[in-house]
């Protein structure tokens, strides 16, 4: 995505037991730590997380 003209990367992550039959709830990892996504799911284990809860995390 292009933002302010500056190409923006975003992982998003869905776990794997999701079948699409049901919505999901979707959390947007915000951070101001100039990090970039893989990183901010390294740390936080948000995608861990998200399996275990049945939930999307989108990380910017």
């Amino acid at each position: 995505m292009t933002f302010g003209g500056v190409e923006r990367r975003y992982l998003v992550h869905v776990p794997a037991s999701y079948d699409g039959s049901r919505p999901l709830p979707v959390v947007v990892l915000f951070h101001g730590l100039g990090r970039d996504p893989e990183s901010m799911l390294r740390m936080t284990r948000m995608d861990q997380l998200a399996d275990t809860e049945d939930a999307v995390v989108v990380a910017p």
